[in-house]
């Protein structure tokens, strides 16, 4: 008598290989998380998880809107004999649901979630490095691999004479370069909201963090270009599939698509230095910057010098020197000349602005007396390095800071301890010193 009831339920038994189930069970999963994140968890928890779905639903998204870009290129040049609806096989319809889910996950955690909370290490690192960084690597890697297949197409030795195998992954690789540029500039303009006028220790990291993107792909090129001219004086073609032309083109690639980024931060960051070079000079993230430039590079170029030498040297005694001994030397001496040139540079950079060196500026207790802004004090610490004590007043809560007077305040040097008070009549400074 039991036996339709088995039968019932072994046919109603769920399949957890199913998306639908997968579905279901994740997502029920997720709301639950929710509910509990929003009743127990705080205001830094908060934020941890909301950067969590703002980093996973942007990468959603930008797969999704890659594929539906690649999509309807391939489409359109007839690379492709998928038809622009069949479900569960079409890129593009893929790619438009793919886009729907990730943009919905990241308008959720990002624009009512993440993006109004406080600009702290972890807000800025989401920023900067997922949201610029890792967007604008993006768009240079995918741009040259763009660029490289149409100059080989042209210019060198295509691995195939077919257009529609050779150039099958060029769209893809146009749809990130347009989206990761995208998303630069998106994320760019929220870390620069409301700060235009303000240079700010975040803003020469942004900079400094952008022109060293730019001098990789840079260096990287240069590197690749001598290997080019080594192979072709030795008569060698053993890189890119035999070919020392097409090595040529992946170098002039990453030179043509490098050197514009590098060189618009670089030359920024210049002219502010020659602004105003007591600030600037002194600053930690130039600091930073030129020494691991020159340090790393110099450590590089000293470890392939080694490696250059020894290659020479083992030719030598094995009576076996020739063209082939450049031809295995030639990495060795690409890596030795870009990072030999690149630390070098930035040497004589950091060597004639030490004149404008100013010693470390002794710590100072701030403390202000008012509402409580965790915005205000966060760009007190960024302007000034010192500490920051906030006492709250009891008739604050109607009133709010003005972060412009109050940074004011902190321009004029100063050897002392200072309390500012928010009273009826406004601000008021007060240095203390301690008895």
């Amino acid at each position: 008598t039991l036996f339709p009831y088995t039968t019932l339920f072994r046919s109603l038994r769920p399949d957890w290989r199913d998306p639908v189930a997968r579905l279901l069970v994740w997502g029920a999963t997720w709301f639950a998380i929710l509910a509990v994140r929003n009743s127990y968890a705080n205001a830094d928890q908060q934020q941890a998880v909301h950067l969590s779905g703002s980093l996973a639903g942007l990468g959603t998204a930008v797969a999704g809107f890659v594929a539906v870009i690649a999509g309807l290129v391939q489409l359109a040049f007839g690379l492709t004999t998928d038809l622009l609806i069949s479900p569960g096989t079409d890129p593009v319809l893929r790619g438009v649901i793919t886009a729907a889910i990730g943009s919905a996950v990241w308008y959720v955690n990002w624009v009512h979630g993440a993006r109004q909370s406080m600009r702290n290490t972890l807000w800025l690192s989401y920023v900067m490095l997922a949201g610029i960084a890792g967007s604008l690597i993006t768009a240079i890697v995918s741009a040259s691999s763009a660029l490289y297949q149409t100059f080989v197409w042209f210019w060198g030795t295509p691995s195939s004479t077919d257009a529609h195998v050779h150039f099958l992954g060029t769209p893809t690789n146009g749809a990130y370069a347009v989206v990761g540029l995208a998303a630069c500039w998106y994320h760019q303009s929220i870390l620069h909201e409301g700060r235009k006028d303000v240079r700010t220790e975040v803003t020469r990291v942004y900079e400094y963090l952008m022109s060293g993107i730019g001098l990789g792909a840079v260096a990287t090129g240069i590197g690749i270009l001598v290997v080019a001219l080594i192979e072709a004086a030795t008569g060698t073609n053993l890189i890119n599939n035999g070919e020392a032309t097409n090595t040529l083109l992946m170098a002039l690639t990453l030179l043509l698509v490098g050197t514009p980024a590098w060189w618009m931060f670089w030359s920024r960051i210049q002219n502010m230095v020659e602004a105003s070079p007591e600030v600037e000079v002194s600053a930690p993230s130039r600091r930073g910057y030129l020494y691991l430039l020159f340090g790393v590079g110099g450590v590089a170029a000293i470890v392939s010098l080694i490696t250059g030498i020894f290659q020479l040297f083992s030719d030598v005694f094995q009576s076996q020197f020739g063209s082939e001994t450049f031809r295995s030397m030639r990495f060795a001496i690409g890596v030795l000349l870009t990072t030999g040139t690149v630390a070098a540079y930035h040497l004589m950079v950091y060597r004639g602005e030490r004149q404008h060196f100013k010693a470390p500026r002794a710590m100072h207790n701030i403390i202000l007396v008012g509402p409580n802004d965790p915005e205000l004090v966060h760009e007190i610490v960024e302007k000034t390095g010192d500490r920051v004590q906030v006492l709250v007043a009891a008739d604050a809560d109607h009133r709010v800071w003005s972060h412009a007077d109050v940074l004011a305040m902190l321009d004029t040097p100063r050897e002392e301890d200072l309390v500012i008070v928010m009273n009826g009549h406004g601000l008021e400074a007060i240095p203390v010193v301690h008895a």
